[in-house]
């Protein structure tokens, strides 16, 4: 490893290249440093880096103190070893600017250079100081299904956070015990999607924070290190990470189970319309029993949804599980049920920051109403079994369609309270999930 030091790797501050030694040298590189911050007493860190701000392995960083006026250092590069068999090395000049030797830095920057064998390179880089204004936020929300897999992607409604930095903004996935892990540039000021390696579920990430850095107008993707400030972080409760992945996959299967149901509805119209009695009888057995849930455990099909009598009961998932609104003695085992026990605890561990407060109140009606609408389904099938004609199928077909929420028919399901849907279930619940990337 060669040292970045004025006798070695570099050499010459404020100094002519032929005080660094005349021509006998690899390279040369002339640093203007623009926008100095004034830092009397102490001086700059400059450091090569790989233009994605990887580590140059062959040079470590040099100090320069500060010098009154002109910011202008030249730096030698006394030895080829990083340029191998090749004329040309591109790299980042990466600058901090301290005031003290040992202290934090009060202004970094960084510029791609081109350095030549044998030549001279004139490069400038400019400085920004410590980020003021970051007092906004951004909030992060969790998707609950996205390509079928629950938890893949984060929703970043990043508006408040739009002042014009002076260059551009990335962002990062940060686990413990690991490097921050770019994902990806954010290009326009609004709502940006966040999509990891396919198959897997953030929720799942522990201790999963996001960072957002400002990196210089030609720091282009993919990066494997920042070279610039950090204006936001952030992640989600543990709790609250913890409670959102045990209610994905159950959102995730109450609405695939209502639109089972929803089909269902459909085929009974169909063989009502064809006069096929049984065969709409069956499916409306199907709807009702979706709805119900079970009579007894999960798993128990037990003999009271019978609905038809022919000594087969017709469920519409293999566990028989269903939205949960029957009332018997068994007890409610529906979905609607365990989705709403893991709400509460989670509405508890987020608090009312960002708003959740209105959301759990929001979602407390969407369950209230949801439920009812399930029991009007539930009846529409009953009486759909017991007198089978086209209009009392069109009347449980536009039940199924309100209680799924999905614009099957965007007049029909208009017409119906929003909130009678599972679809505004699931909203709420990524609501709850909000977490806030904040200045640090």
């Amino acid at each position: 490893m060669m040292a970045m030091h004025y006798r070695g790797w570099w050499s010459c501050v404020c100094l002519s290249l032929a005080s660094c030694g005349g021509s006998d040298y690899a390279a040369a590189l002339l640093l203007d440093i623009d926008g100095a911050i004034a830092t009397p007493g102490g001086g700059y860190v400059v450091e090569l880096r790989h233009p994605d701000g990887g580590a140059l392995t062959e040079t470590s960083e040099v100090y320069v103190p500060y010098a009154a006026g002109r910011q202008q250092v030249s730096l030698v590069l006394e030895r080829d070893t990083a340029f191998d068999d090749a004329q040309r090395l591109d790299v980042r000049v990466y600058v901090q600017a301290l005031p003290s030797r040992s202290a934090s830095p009060v202004g970094l920057g960084s510029v791609l250079a081109a350095l030549r064998r044998g030549e001279v390179t004139k490069k400038s880089v400019s400085l920004i100081g410590t980020p003021t204004g970051a007092d906004d936020f951004i909030a992060a929300s969790f998707s609950t299904q996205v390509d079928e897999t629950p938890g893949q992607a984060i929703t970043l409604q990043w508006a408040a956070g739009t002042q014009a930095w002076p260059g551009t903004l990335h962002l990062w996935a940060i686990v413990p015990t690991a490097a921050p892990v770019w994902q990806m540039q954010l290009d326009d000021p609004g709502t940006t999607v966040v999509t990891p390696t396919p198959g897997v579920s953030w929720w799942s990430v522990d201790g999963l924070r996001l960072r957002v850095t400002l990196e210089s107008t030609d720091s282009a993707g993919p990066l494997v290190r920042s070279s610039g400030w950090t204006l936001y972080e952030g992640g989600p409760a543990a709790t609250v990470a913890a409670a959102e992945l045990e209610l994905a996959p159950l959102v995730s299967s109450l609405l695939s189970l209502l639109g089972a149901t929803r089909d269902h509805a459909a085929f009974a119209r169909s063989d009502a319309l064809g006069g096929n009695v049984a065969g709409a009888r069956g499916h409306a057995e199907h709807v009702h029993n979706a709805v119900a849930g079970p009579d007894n455990a999960p798993g128990d099909a037990g003999d009271a949804f019978d609905l038809t009598g022919n000594g087969d009961v017709q469920w519409a998932s293999a566990d028989h599980t269903g939205v949960g609104v029957y009332t018997g003695a068994g007890g409610d085992y529906g979905y609607v049920a365990e989705i709403m026990t893991r709400v509460i605890t989670l509405a508890e561990s987020v608090g009312t920051s960002l708003g959740q407060d209105n959301a759990y109140a929001e979602l407390m009606s969407c369950q209230t109403q949801l439920v009812s609408t399930a029991g009007d389904v539930k009846n529409a099938a009953l009486l759909l079994v017991g007198e089978t004609s086209l209009a009392n199928a069109d009347t449980l077909l536009a039940r199924a369609d309100a209680l799924r929420g999905d614009a099957f028919d965007a007049a029909l399901v208009a017409a119906h309270d929003g909130r009678q849907s599972a679809l505004c279930l699931r909203d709420r619940i990524e609501t709850l999930g909000i977490f806030a990337l904040t200045a640090p």
